[in-house]
């Protein structure tokens, strides 16, 4: 009989606040030992048939570390059972799903049994069917001093989560989901590492578990899941050094360094715990609800990716500022983040040394996209992919009307968007009878309206790419003339005129590609530039005159990028293995704003995310393609590209506000 196996794992969104644990050299243990943790395993969980993982990783976690300190801290721990629906049900009310099967991120999860503790699994059991119900005030009375009070976050290192094991400690961290996962079996119970194809393709979900011992001679980590004792070796599984180590498959690993009990003191450097006010009332802000995307698996993911990945999200949201030591002495850096960007405080920048030795700051402010299903692709067939002898190169660049410079804001969605729409204008104008004219669209009013929709409208956030491409497509844009680009207006709300005048130029036609190189070729000798994020390392700011991008050392790639960045792609040339790439720094940067990224890089998955291909810019008064939508509307689509058929629209497009059929604007609605 086929068993349905629940995820639920979102990875993190970005926080500058996070307490991060580095180990020393002197710490690392030397090869060719082993760990095991699991003798101080209270319970082994089955979440059953909801996408609680993260509540029952750290729950597992948490008993772990109690049953830890009854037997090697004086005065003794006792431990007990926690409450995972308790848990489960205050990380979803802090994300603001709290009605839902959501799944939830691991630092929600963590921040919730900091903050409100948890309560004993017999004060409120864990009846699947009671999800979606608050827990009694009593519960909430005895979960009081029932916290995880030291928590950290770890590098995505091998020695750091061997050194963490070694120190005594479990970490709980998330991973993707891929079907060779289920055929883990006797006798080793190890897992596989994804095929190729598999990789290719979205994960089936992400999940949270708690490692709990290393093995140097096999090269595991051993991990606790909670998909009940007789899932795997008794409710455990290994996994490979090769895969653990890997960004593009796990993300977000925290510490779980010391839980306290109810009337038992706590570590000099514990949080304190909140008041019993804030612990009682609904003290966490609501966030972004992700859940629709969520599906039978929980929540997936176009990780970089991050993962992204930032997340990860986020951000996505495994990257943290470098000190400012790190960088040429010069400055800091942060990133744009992980979705939803809501605990983002700082700009998106770096500091460079440009070519006159003048220190210029850089900004970026991509933040990987949120996850969802209904994303329109498109795959380009065989027959369509170029040949490199017929087709050596293409070069798009002869339409871009722009080299935009963001400044000083991590407006660089905006600001690629923005490029692909004028460079679209500017190709129909000369491909297309009747004449399309071009005009400058205003990157500030189109950063706006992206961050508004992302809850982030006073904070200079940065923005993920599907809303970027949302938001013109639901409110358009205006000329730069009726909203220019000046920086520090970047949080003012456009007045009405600007929403007027934005009526009918929309991007009303885009498709999320396939992450390959043949598919990026064909949509480019398809005549289209497409839109996508990346990691930016230290090494992309050595990019000289001639533009050609280093690939970064193996050492960066193994600590955490600056930050993420959106450009866009307009042409590429077999013959040096690049793609050409229009950036948003000004035209005296790179070769006249362009920069040259190789195969090696955008085909790998772990540094880049998120491609967007802009197939149909619509301009004011000017006719629309057959297959876009149009006609009046009424609220934003959840969705990217994609309307409900019950309304009229064509799934894969967007909606425009101009009536190709009747000649006329109809039924435009602000928000």
């Amino acid at each position: 009989m086929a068993v349905v196996r629940y995820y639920g794992a979102k990875p993190d969104e970005p926080d500058d606040n996070d307490k991060r644990k580095k180990y020393g050299g002197h710490e690392i243990p030397s090869g060719g030992t082993n760990v095991d943790l699991s003798h101080y395993v209270q319970h082994v969980y089955n979440q059953e048939n909801l996408h609680s993982c993260t509540a029952n990783a750290l729950c597992a976690a948490y008993g772990m570390d109690l049953k830890k300190q009854s037997q090697t801290i004086a005065g003794g721990y006792y431990y007990f059972n926690p409450s995972r629906l308790f848990l489960y049900y205050n990380t979803r009310e802090s994300e603001g799903s709290q009605s839902k099967d959501s799944g939830a991120s691991i630092r929600d999860t963590v921040e919730s049994m900091n903050g409100k503790g948890v309560c004993k699994e017999s004060d409120w059991p864990y009846t699947v069917t009671r999800f979606n119900q608050k827990p009694p005030q009593s519960a909430y009375a005895a979960a009081v001093g029932n916290n995880l009070c030291v928590y950290e976050r770890l590098y995505q290192d091998i020695d750091q989560f061997r050194a963490c094991l070694k120190d005594n400690c479990p970490f709980v961290f998330g991973f993707k989901v891929y079907a060779s996962f289920h055929n883990i079996s006797g006798p080793k119970y190890t897992m596989q590492m994804p095929k190729a194809q598999e990789r290719d393709n979205k994960p089936l979900g992400y999940h949270a578990v708690v490692a709990v011992g290393y093995n140097d001679t096999k090269q595991h980590i051993k991990v606790l899941n909670s998909w009940g004792s007789d899932w795997g070796d008794n409710g455990y599984f290994y996994m490979p050094y090769q895969f653990i180590e890997n960004r593009f498959f796990c993300f977000d690993f925290w510490k779980i360094s010391f839980a306290s009990e109810q009337g038992k003191p706590c570590p000099k450097d514990a949080v304190q715990f909140p008041d019993i006010v804030g612990i009682l009332g609904n003290a966490s802000p609501p966030l972004l609800d992700m859940s629709e995307a969520s599906g039978c698996y929980g929540l997936d993911l176009s990780l970089p990716d991050p993962f992204t990945h930032s997340n990860v999200a986020s951000g996505t949201s495994f990257y943290q500022p470098i000190p400012l030591s790190s960088f040429d002495g010069i400055g800091a850096s942060f990133y744009g983040g992980y979705p939803p960007p809501s605990r983002v405080n700082h700009r998106p920048r770096n500091l460079h040394r440009y070519h006159d030795q003048m220190a210029v700051v850089h900004y970026y402010g991509a933040k990987p996209d949120r996850p969802d299903y209904r994303d329109q692709r498109k795959k380009y067939e065989q027959h369509e992919i170029p040949s490199e002898r017929t087709h050596p190169n293409v070069d798009l660049s002869g339409y871009v009307h722009h080299v935009y410079d963001q400044g000083d804001l991590g407006s660089c969605t905006a600001n690629a968007l923005c490029s692909a729409y004028g460079l679209d204008l500017v190709k129909q104008s000369q491909t297309t009878r009747g004449g399309y004219y071009y005009f400058d669209p205003s990157r500030l009013f189109l950063y706006y309206n992206t961050r508004e929709r992302e809850g982030n409208q006073s904070k200079d956030s940065g923005a993920s790419i599907r809303d970027t491409v949302k938001s013109m497509n639901r409110k358009g844009v205006c000329k730069e003339s009726e909203w220019p680009y000046k920086v520090w207006k970047f949080k003012e709300k456009p007045p009405q005129s600007c929403y007027d005048a934005a009526v009918g130029n929309n991007l009303c036609k885009y498709e999320r590609l396939d992450h390959n190189i043949d598919q990026f070729r064909a949509c480019l000798k398809d005549n289209c530039p497409f839109v996508f994020g990346f990691n930016v390392y230290a090494s992309f700011h050595n990019i000289s005159r001639n533009g050609y991008m280093p690939l970064p050392s193996r050492r960066e790639q193994l600590g955490e990028p600056l930050g993420y960045h959106a450009v866009v792609a307009v042409g590429y040339d077999d013959s040096r293995r690049c793609i050409k790439v229009l950036n948003s720094w000004g035209s005296r940067w790179g070769d006249g704003g362009y920069f040259y990224m190789p195969y090696e890089f955008i085909k790998d998955s772990s540094l880049c995310f998120d491609f967007w291909k802009i197939s149909f810019a619509c301009e004011r008064g000017k006719p629309r393609p057959k297959d876009a939508v149009s006609g009046s509307y009424a609220g934003y689509s959840g969705s990217s590209g994609y309307y409900p058929s019950g309304s009229g629209g064509a799934s894969g497009y967007g909606r425009s506000s101009y009536d190709y059929q009747s000649g006329g604007y109809s039924g435009y609605r602000r928000y």
